[in-house]
């Protein structure tokens, strides 16, 4: 054993440790601008070439929010995993629909569609579905997906739209908003009882409740009405021929019809030898209203022209004058009154 320690010692010791000697410096670079040095050096004053340090990297900002996207996205994928395995689909919905928006990864989406087909929701599923095969062309589940993509596609109905007006009307199905005619894709829903709605401004607003048969196309047809915004007016008068002016300008005679905007005008109307008539109209939009116009007639009161002696202040006291004479005549020429006497009354009577 010694002898062999012996051996084992001299080998060892008899082995040359050979060390790395380190490699010489390059000698300097000569220059004579700074232009020769290439980036992040200069030249000196003794013409070499002279690196620059590094800038300085800035602390960190503590007020600098963390960026903990990631692992809060992760947080809500396991849970809507979870909460899809126990059958709690709307919550798995949830939950992943919060995890896509901090982490948009493609099998979220894919989790996504599978959680809208769970609910029925097969127009959304197969959007959800295309979209994980658009964005994951080469996974390991894409033929997989595909397969539930026709699935889904053969449970919808395509809806075929034939409306008036044919542009700008937007679409809800049971509630859902779909987008604006014309739109971009064909519009597909589930079998069964659906509701449409269709909105433009400037029109009245339609519903129309359908029921979807799987494999039938649908033909949706609308025909949306203007909302009003005039409204009409008649105005009549027994004077023939009065003239009307609305608002401050004359628009004709009497009768007319004249589709006025809703709300106060002033109306008046006029005619020869009559009171002109000036009041406030009101017009009701989309309705049509009867004016009728009474003018009142102008009397006008003609005095004769009678000759001088006629009149009453050249009358009046000549006829004083003349009752004057006749009560002087009368009182001239009234008998006397008898003599009272003895004679009996009727004794001067002539048989």
């Amino acid at each position: 054993m010694k002898i062999l320690g012996l051996v084992t010692m001299f080998v060892v010791a008899g082995v040359q440790v050979v060390r790395a000697q380190p490699a010489p410096a390059p000698a300097p670079q000569v220059c004579k601008v700074s232009a020769d040095c290439g980036a992040n050096a200069v030249c000196t004053a003794e013409g070499q070439c002279v690196k620059l340090p590094p800038p300085a990297t800035p602390p960190p900002d503590p007020n600098k929010p963390v960026d903990d996207s990631a692992a809060k996205a992760k947080v809500h994928f396991d849970n809507g995993n979870a909460l899809f395995a126990e059958g709690n689909y709307a919550g798995a919905l949830a939950e992943y629909t919060a995890s896509y928006k901090l982490r948009p990864l493609p099998i979220v989406i894919k989790n996504i569609g599978l959680s809208q087909q769970r609910l029925f929701l097969y127009v959304e599923a197969l959007e959800s579905l295309q979209k994980y095969v658009d964005q994951a062309p080469d996974a390991a589940d894409v033929a997989e997906t595909k397969t539930i993509i026709v699935e889904i596609r053969n449970l919808l109905v395509e809806v075929r739209l034939a409306l008036i007006p044919a542009a700008g009307v937007l679409i809800k199905v049971d509630g859902r908003e779909i987008g604006k005619t014309p739109l971009p894709k064909s519009l597909l829903v589930a079998a069964g009882s659906r509701t449409f709605e269709l909105s433009i401004d400037g029109y009245e607003a339609a519903t129309q409740t359908l029921t979807v048969a799987a494999g039938t196309p649908l033909d949706l047809k609308a025909e949306l009405k203007l909302i009003p915004k005039t409204g009409k007016i008649r105005i009549t008068s027994p004077v023939l021929r009065a003239t009307v002016s609305i608002d401050g300008k004359p628009v004709g005679i009497v009768p007319l019809e004249v589709e006025l905007s809703g709300g106060g005008h002033t109306l008046e109307v006029i005619a020869p030898d009559h009171q002109p008539h000036r009041g406030e109209l009101v017009v009701t939009v989309g309705q049509t209203r009867d004016v009728a116009i009474a003018l009142d007639k102008i009397v006008v009161l003609k005095t004769a022209n009678k000759p001088w002696y006629k009149k009453w202040y050249v009358v009046a006291p000549i006829g004083v004058v003349v009752v004057g004479a006749g009560v002087g005549t009368f009182i001239a020429t009234r008998p006397e009154d008898p003599i009272a006497g003895t004679l009996a009354p009727g004794a001067g009577k002539i048989q």
